[in-house]
């Protein structure tokens, strides 16, 4: 099961105990960066990286942070950085009438939904109910992002048993709108339900 709050890529060293990591999170959970564990660097030398911000915002000077092969290459974590949301990236696009930085091509968007659906868009982008696990913020059980919590039930189980229409759950979920759409309930105002 994929989880939601994993904003990393991993790539792991050939024959070798390496790993390299980009954080692509910056504007979601504030990690950003290329880091590395128990992997040297043939190179420290400082170098120039894009400067966050929108359109061609300029570049700044980078450092590796890097000791006996841990630590930071490039390090986009500070506050004092500022990193637009993609919404903002968009807009920002639209009202300058520059769509190529912000928005794909067909072709491109294809090509992408073709690797992530792997062998079947159901493999990745539309597991079935029973293939969900329900999971919950990592700080809910003491875990560090973006490791979430797993819990011991399904989707399919949420559905099925834990609102299952009944009296005593028409009482008990009145004014929650995925029960009240599920079980035909039109009273009351809806709030709504994170699990």
């Amino acid at each position: 099961t994929a989880g939601a709050k994993i904003y990393t890529v991993e790539f792991y060293q050939k024959d070798g105990p390496g790993v390299l990591t980009f954080e692509i999170g910056r504007e979601e959970v504030g990690l950003g960066g290329i880091k590395v564990q128990n992997w040297e660097l043939s190179n420290s030398d400082a170098f120039d990286v894009p400067a966050p911000g929108f359109g061609t915002a300029g570049s700044i000077t980078a450092t590796p942070a890097v000791t006996k092969g841990n630590g930071f290459i490039l390090n986009y974590s500070s506050p004092s950085l500022y990193f637009p949301k993609p919404y903002a990236m968009m807009a920002a696009s639209l009202l300058t009438r520059q769509y190529g930085t912000a928005f794909v091509s067909y072709p491109q968007c294809r090509r992408s939904w073709e690797i992530v659906t792997a062998a079947s868009p159901a493999v990745c982008l539309d597991p079935t109910p029973e293939q969900v696990k329900v999971y919950k913020a990592p700080e809910t059980c003491g875990n560090t992002p973006p490791a979430v919590c797993y819990e011991d039930h399904t989707v399919k189980y949420l559905y099925d048993v834990a609102f299952q229409c009944s009296p005593e759950h028409n009482a008990q979920y009145a004014s929650i709108s995925l029960y009240k759409a599920k079980c035909n309930i039109s009273s009351g105002e809806s709030t709504v339900l994170f699990v």
